[in-house]
């Protein structure tokens, strides 16, 4: 027995005594225990073990595990928690409790704030054993789960950002506790906005802001921070592209090498939905399956065709690329359609795969070891190349495994496929010392693949136990039910339920000398969303045998959200009262988007998914990319590897088995693919020039519907009303809740609202065109309705226009003051498009209107084209000042020097009388000076003036609220513009990047102007700091 107590092998996780009086100590109770005591033959005496997290956390519960075996009297075990200050161990807090023989006991702290730093844990034995021994444990800072929910996840110059900050306990309970932080930067990291030291309400904090027309397109980032940790959400600022018409193409989602052919069918309307004539140009890629690694340069197969709305185009694309057998290729279309008349053009890209087989074969490891005799459970999941699961329930799938090398001797069984393309394999391996590997290979129609092999795992004997779920789909506040199965009879092993990272149950079980055992507990809300059980067991030779178990719980989230609306299609200026039902006395956030937003990209808005995922982030067990979610992993390769997997480290006198070799992974045969001959075969494929995300869109998305928080009162509802806009579209609502009881809610599914007219108009005119220009008038008729409408159209414009015929004849010219009535056949669900040629006949602004009457309603549209003198405006100012002390009238002739060249009636005079000089600068703060902006000397005039402005408002006590919000906007704006001209090393120059070096002039002016207007906007410090020294330098 003593020479067992010397062969003990700790892992990093195991601590042993460090104090050699403390092993002559263990010794002697050993030798004590064993001439004193009357135990059951063949059981090993005396044995303790001590179950701990490896994570300390601040603000948390931090529970230990202490289980006792084979003792005649109880064991006083003492728990303390301390923190190394130098060379010496600081208690913080210290837990007593006496433990019966072959039980088990919690010993639960309670931990506050914590400072950073290297905490210990050490334990005291006394009474039936005596023990004494410590090891470090980690610190870890979060405490806290902070989620950041925007409006949307893409957004484009000019845009407003909302957002929301949401502070939760690991048991998603509202955080009230000290102010947070909260900054705005850039995709260069410059900050733009802050919100220093803000509380929160029930857990929530608010903001937005707004997009200057010109910024630093890409990742931008709100940073939260809070009690020391930092909190990120990212969106994008990119440049959104409104072509005049759309491109679809549909192609399969892959081709094999030996069948390669295939149809592009490729689509063009406008945007009003009438076809698109003109060429498509096609261009087929093939590309390696590395993202970074490409042939310097591959000729790409080109197809030039005409199109009509729609054209099919076939390809075998195999021969006609040139392309051998491989493993896998993609290939991308890039497609373009143009407008033979305008010469506008709007791409698309589509991709798909080229592959070996139509079907792919995949093993989904239960474990990463098997265990001599004891059943082993695989996956095998078959899906078609683009990933979706195959089902077939005719053809089933082969599955040879053998435990050897030997691939002649393998067995062969049949097994049908499940509607998710997975099925369920059963192994048996035989209890035999040679036992070491399980092969196993998978056929399924074309398919032949060899899955690789699956280690075995180690004991010092050969023991083993296995874990396993019974209850289907566990869920909090049931029962779950646990089997135990042993390669050896048990007489009782102990089970630890870990949850967020900690020890929340432990019990010893009593077996009775059964080589399996169920057991049942209740499934609590801190063992959601993903709890791990470990079981371990003490064999008669005083090694200690473990196994682990996780598996998902379902009602993790239990505040229920839900969004109701009074009417899920609605016309325009309807009521929509959106009712949100949940807990009683709940904050509660509502938001309502364009469903547009979604589909372009999802990522801001909060979920339920999102919530589970962060919930996650308190586990400290290892987690296995293999391991899917709707499966359990069921065990290591050696005991140490279950106690170091599972995040806890552990005390003990028995024996641990280690063995070094034991965590190879799985060993998978592929196919490698020859190398490109030549030193330059591949290359980097190189970024973007400017880096900008673009997006093509149909249109621009709609403002946000509504973006509102509230209470829910005594019932547990709250009830937003908003009026419905003119825009055609559908709008997605989602609502969640924080309840200082049952925490953090979301809906589980947006409600959609969809806006829909039975008749709508649309004009597609010019913002601004040349006086003698021709241009054409689209007025657009939809019907909504299932059948067919007959619409009266009238259409109207100013008397300085001259409406041409459609039929082009640009001799039947006419001015015309009355309307021009038309009437037009709109199909069901169709649109009509009726053209209007217009030739303005003088300057200024033209007022276009459009009235629509067909099934019982009239719609009515005006717009505004803006008619421009060719050549360039210029401004002259002259200032005259009125002194009226002596006498009321006051007349004086101004002489205007008109320039030689001027177009003729261009010019236009304006006259103002003010009594103060800055009262024209009030009215239209946001066009204080017409200067140019497409450089950075011009834009700093948006600093000094604005500034100087509100200076004088605040002296002469005129500021008021909307003043103020439009000077400190435009120099927000400006300031983001700013940043675009900023060079690496922090100089600033007239264009920016596209300058070689920094200006020292303009550096200069434009920290000055940061400096002068720190009062009014967030300014970046480094910005301003690393100019300085750049200066400094020169």
């Amino acid at each position: 027995r003593i020479g067992q107590l010397y062969h003990f092998k700790p892992t990093k996780q195991t601590s042993v005594c460090s104090d050699p009086c403390a092993k002559i100590n263990m010794i002697i109770l050993y030798i004590t225990v064993i001439l004193g005591t009357s135990l059951p033959s063949g059981l090993t005496a005396g044995i303790y073990t001590i179950i701990a997290p490896q994570v300390l956390r601040p603000n948390s519960d931090y529970r230990v595990s202490v289980s006792v075996m084979n003792t005649t009297i109880p064991v006083d075990v003492t728990v303390e928690v301390s923190q190394m200050i130098r060379t010496r161990a600081n208690a913080i807090s210290t837990k007593r409790t006496t433990v019966e023989s072959d039980s088990s006991k919690i010993i639960k702290f309670q931990f506050g704030e914590l400072q950073p730093g290297r905490y210990q844990l050490l334990i005291k034995g006394n009474g039936g054993l005596s023990f004494q021994n410590r090891t470090d444990i980690q610190y870890e800072h979060k405490s806290y789960s902070v989620f950041i929910q925007t409006d949307r996840a893409v957004y484009r110059s000019g845009n407003d950002v909302n957002f929301r900050v949401i502070l939760v306990t690991p048991q998603l309970k509202p955080g009230v506790t000290g102010a947070i932080d909260v900054n705005v930067t850039d995709s260069k990291g410059h900050l733009i906005r802050k919100w220093n030291r803000v509380f929160t309400a029930n857990g929530v904090f608010a903001g937005s802001f707004k997009l200057a027309d010109e910024l630093q397109y890409g990742d931008w980032n709100i940073t939260v921070s809070f009690l020391g940790q930092l909190f990120k959400k990212t969106f994008v600022v990119g440049r959104f592209l409104f072509p005049k018409f759309e491109i679809k193409v549909d192609v399969p989602g892959f081709v094999t090498f030996d069948d390669s052919s295939m149809v592009a069918n490729i689509q063009a309307r406008y945007l009003h939905g009438k076809p698109v004539r003109g060429e498509a140009i096609l261009e087929v890629t093939a590309l390696y399956k590395s993202g970074r690694l490409q042939p310097i340069f591959t000729e790409p197969l080109r197809r030039v065709v005409p199109i009509d709305g729609r054209v099919t185009v076939p390809f075998n694309l195999a021969p006609e690329l040139g392309i051998v057998d491989d493993n896998e290729r993609e290939i991308r279309f890039d497609v373009r359609v143009e407008e033979p008349m305008t010469g506008r053009r709007s791409n698309v890209t589509a991709y798909m795969k080229m592959v070996k087989y139509r079907y792919q074969l995949e093993l989904i490891k239960s474990s990463s070891t098997f265990k001599p005799g004891l059943k082993y459970t695989a996956f095998i999941r078959v899906t078609h190349p683009d990933g979706t699961p195959v089902q077939d329930g005719e053809k089933q799938l082969t599955i040879r495994h053998g435990f050897s090398n030997v691939t002649e001797t393998y067995d062969t069984t049949k097994h049908w496929i499940l509607e998710d393309g997975t099925a369920e394999v059963d192994f048996y391996p035989p209890p035999f010392e040679n036992v070491t590997i399980l092969g196993i290979e998978a056929a399924y129609r074309d398919a032949n693949e060899s899955l690789g092999y699956i280690l075995r795992s180690y004991s010092e004997n050969p023991v083993y136990i296995q874990t396993e779920l019974k209850t289907k789909d566990p869920t909090i506040n049931q029962q779950i039910i646990i089997a135990v199965n042993s390669t050896q009879a048990l007489r009782s092993f102990v089970y630890e339920i870990m949850g967020r990272g900690d020890i929340v149950f432990a019990q010893t079980i009593q077996a009775l000398g059964r080589k399996t055992r169920e057991f049942k507990f209740l499934c609590t809300p801190s063992m959601a969303p993903k709890a791990r059980i470990i079981v371990h067991y003490l064999t008669d030779a005083g090694e200690i045998i473990a196994d682990a178990l996780d598996f998902r719980v379902k009602g993790s989230i239990q505040n229920e959200v839900q969004v109701q609306v009074n009417r899920p299609v609605a016309a325009p200026g309807d009521s929509l009262e959106i009712t949100v039902l949940t807990k009683p006395n709940s904050f509660v956030g509502i938001m309502g988007i364009d469903s547009s937003v979604n589909k372009l990209k999802q990522g801001g808005d909060l979920t339920r998914g999102t919530i589970l995922k962060e919930l996650e982030t308190y586990d400290s067990t290892l987690v296995y990319a293999e391991h899917p979610s709707k499966l359990h992993w069921l065990g290591s390769g050696t005991t140490a590897d279950v106690f170091e997997e599972s995040g806890v480290v552990i005390f003990t006198n028995g024996y641990l088995y280690n063995d070094p070799n034991s965590s190879q992974d799985t060993i998978r045969f592929k196919p490698t693919r020859p190398p490109l001959a030549g030193p330059y075969a591949f290359s980097r494929i190189p970024r973007p020039i400017d880096d900008i995300p673009l997006y093509n869109v149909v249109r621009d998305f709609y403002d946000t519907l509504i973006f509102d928080n509230s209470t829910s009162d005594g019932s547990g509802k709250a009830t937003f009303t908003v009026t419905v806009p003119k825009n055609t579209t559908s709008w997605t609502i989602s609502a969640f809740s924080a309840n200082s009881i049952y925490g953090l809610g979301v809906n589980e599914n947006a409600v959609e609202v969809e806006v829909t007219q039975p008749l709508t108009v649309d004009m597609n005119v010019p913002v601004d065109i040349y006086l003698g220009e021709v241009v054409a008038l689209e007025v657009v008729v939809s019907n909504g309705l299932g059948r067919e409408m007959i619409a009266d159209v009238s259409f109207l414009v100013d008397k300085n226009v001259k409406v041409i015929e459609t039929s082009n004849d640009l001799k039947d010219e006419q001015e015309t003051s009355t309307p021009i009535t038309k009437s037009v056949t709109v199909g069901p669900l169709d649109v009509t498009v009726i053209p209007y040629i217009v030739k303005p006949v003088s300057a200024g602004e033209v007022k276009i209107e459009v009235d629509v009457s067909g099934s019982g309603k009239t719609v009515k549209m005006i717009k505004y084209m803006k008619v421009k003198y060719q050549g360039d405006r210029h401004y002259y100012n002259k200032a005259t000042l009125l002194d009226l002390r002596e006498s009321s009238n006051f007349e004086k002739n101004i002489t205007i020097d008109l320039p030689v060249n001027i177009v003729n009636n261009s010019y236009v005079i304006e006259v103002s009388a003010v009594a103060d000089l800055l009262t024209p600068s009030i009215a239209n703060v946001e066009k204080l000076l017409r200067l140019p902006l497409g450089s950075c000397e011009p834009n700093l005039n948006h600093f000094i003036p604005n500034a100087v402005l509100i200076d004088y408002l605040k002296k002469t006590k005129r500021l008021k609220a909307d003043i103020y919000g439009k000077a400190v906007g435009s120099i927000q704006d400006a300031y983001q513009k700013q940043l675009t001209f900023r060079h690496l090393d922090g100089s600033f120059s007239a264009f920016g990047k596209r300058d070689e070096v920094g200006s020292i002039w303009l550096t200069s002016l434009v920290i000055r102007s940061f400096i002068r207007v720190q009062p009014y906007i967030d300014i970046d410090p480094m910005v301003i700091d690393t100019a300085l020294d750049w200066l400094l330098s020169k």
